[in-house]
């Protein structure tokens, strides 16, 4: 029995007429931090945190209760990679470090998650299920990471995705479709974060062609107002709609009780998906201003994000 959502395969049903725009003007749904659903608490805090609360960590009398505090402030995602990939989502923000322990490399936020390879070779045995939907992986932050290190991810995650790799070049961003990537069966665009890898390997995609302003605030109208002022620049490539709110340590000082979910997304959510009513996709003539390319929300299954993110692609104009 087939129990997997219908937007498994929304890239594959998208009508005629979009399958030649090109993907930076098609509304892509994301998720923010897209790994911190694997966070494990056994386990210290990754070197990303400062080192005062890494120490406190670590000692026998704090450590428990400073490791759930930071788990709490932490998670920004309840659902694995095959379910957001079931639901809809198709950009994937990765933050990767080397744990020292046992030299593996993990997800992280805060505390560690899930192994880079294992959750890759999960987006890859979707992708083999289906063979038209596209994914977009930003490597966009790293942690105790040498050069042989981004050597290493580099070539495993490109051994993991073979030819389904969409290989960079200089005009692609403005013109690359649906179509271009079915033709070829390309499936992986790769965003990598470290420019000496990105010149290196032809299969990597210099970040610079994925913008993501970031608002840095807690405040929900900031937030928006932040949103709305960029909505409608034009842009060289893809860029990123950041949803999110940003806690400050302040924030989890006073809310040692609180969460991510219970002080930030459950709020924000309702009104960051409300505010994308309205919104169209891209660039519905070529050369005007650009409008929702891809959005990313923490707890990306709550209060219809996805759906509304989908429904621009059938809503806009053309």
């Amino acid at each position: 029995m087939n129990m997997e959502s219908p937007t498994s395969d929304w890239m594959a049903s998208l009508p005629e007429r979009l399958i030649s725009v090109p993907l930076n003007q098609l509304a892509i749904p994301g998720s923010h931090d897209s790994s911190t659903f694997g966070l494990d608490k056994t386990l210290e805090l990754g070197k990303s945190e400062n080192w005062f609360l890494r120490f406190l960590a670590n000692n026998k009398i704090t450590g428990c209760i400073v490791k759930e505090i930071a788990y709490k402030w932490s998670v920004t995602q309840s659902k694995g990679y095959t379910e957001q990939l079931e639901l809809g989502i198709r950009y994937f923000d990765l933050r990767t470090e080397k744990r020292n322990k046992d030299s593996l490399y993990y997800f992280v936020h805060g505390l560690y998650g899930p192994k880079v390879f294992d959750c890759m070779n999960e987006v890859n045995e979707f992708l083999e299920k289906h063979p038209k939907e596209v994914v977009l992986l930003d490597f966009n932050h790293f942690y105790t990471m040498e050069d042989a290190d981004h050597e290493a991810v580099v070539k495993t995650v490109l051994e993991i995705f073979g030819k389904k790799i969409c290989p960079w070049h200089n005009d692609l961003p403005v013109r690359l479709s649906l179509a271009d990537m079915w033709k070829n069966d390309w499936q992986v665009l790769m965003f990598y974060a470290n420019d000496d890898m990105a010149l290196k390997y032809e299969q990597l995609w210099p970040s610079s062609y994925m913008p993501s302003p970031w608002a840095n605030t807690m405040d929900i109208k900031s937030l928006l107002q932040f949103l709305t002022k960029n909505y409608g620049e034009k842009r060289p490539s893809f860029e990123v709609c950041q949803g999110v709110i940003t806690p400050q340590t302040v924030t989890v000082v006073k809310h040692l009780s609180g969460s991510i979910r219970k002080n930030c997304a459950d709020k924000l959510n309702p009104r960051f998906t409300a505010w994308l009513k309205g919104k169209v996709r891209g660039s519905c003539v070529e050369g005007e201003a650009g409008g929702i390319n891809i959005c990313i929300m923490d707890f990306v299954e709550t209060c219809g994000y996805i759906q509304q993110v989908l429904v621009l692609n059938t809503d806009s104009p053309v």
